[in-house]
């Protein structure tokens, strides 16, 4: 039998978010969720290769997510220029910049939302495509989280924003020798959907709609860059064999 992670935090839930519906949907922001100080724009001077920049991905939950134990995010990165830069090839063998990219569920010192995993083990993967769909100045992330015990689930409470994910972007080969160029490009980022994976007969659900904003602009990226693209859903057979 599942275990009732979520359950016990209804009660706290209901006394730490403020009562009058919100829009369910997704947000997209740097350093943070709307509540706790989070941005749409992020502007880096590309002077250092020391540190890092974190984007949020956070979901203002719909009813019927009882029996969540992952989560599938698709997010699409678009540089204003007619080449995706260097700088953004932050996975695969040979990329630039292989590694830049971590995917994180720990939130515990990240205030204004609240943790969907309520602290417990995550397991990350994440798949990279330069040049998606045959857009040259296009990047795909797919990142898949899923609860590391198998027997446990947790239950999101409609109108409550979750922390679904953090993707820390690490400044490595940002300047100097061996740098990868386009650092000071605009681009957007955009949160095109979040898959959240249910135990099997309670059904998954589909998020696309934005319940602030679902992009994040790099740089001062104009908004005519940020083109909203349809994600390609994949089957949770698909997702399991991430995990054997």
């Amino acid at each position: 039998m599942k275990n009732w992670i979520g359950m016990l935090a209804t009660a706290a839930l209901l006394l730490a978010y403020p009562s009058g519906a919100r829009s369910e949907g997704l947000n997209l922001l740097w350093g943070g969720c709307p509540a706790g100080g989070g941005v749409s724009n992020w502007q880096f001077a590309c002077s250092s290769n020391i540190g890092l920049e974190t984007l949020y991905a956070s979901l203002v939950a719909p009813a019927g997510l009882n029996h969540v134990e992952g989560v599938v995010l698709t997010l699409d990165v678009i540089s204003e220029g007619q080449f995706l830069p260097a700088w953004w090839t932050i996975r695969n063998i040979g990329a630039c910049r292989n590694g830049a990219l971590t995917l994180s569920t720990v939130f515990a010192s990240d205030p204004g939302c609240t943790d969907l995993w309520l602290g417990a083990e995550t397991t990350r993967t994440n798949t990279w495509a330069t040049g998606y769909a045959s857009m040259l100045n296009r990047g795909r992330l797919v990142a898949t989280v899923m609860l590391t015990d198998t027997t446990a689930f947790v239950a999101a409470e409609p109108g409550v924003e979750y922390f679904a994910l953090k993707l820390p972007i690490t400044n490595v080969r940002t300047t100097g020798s061996g740098s990868c160029e386009g650092c000071s490009e605009p681009a957007c980022l955009v949160l095109s959907s979040m898959r959240l994976i249910q135990f099997k007969g309670a059904g998954d659900v589909v998020v696309t709609a934005e319940a602030g904003s679902r992009v994040a602009t790099w740089q001062g990226a104009a908004s005519g860059a940020c083109l909203f693209v349809p994600a390609r859903n994949r089957t949770w057979g698909g997702i399991k064999t991430l995990y054997h």
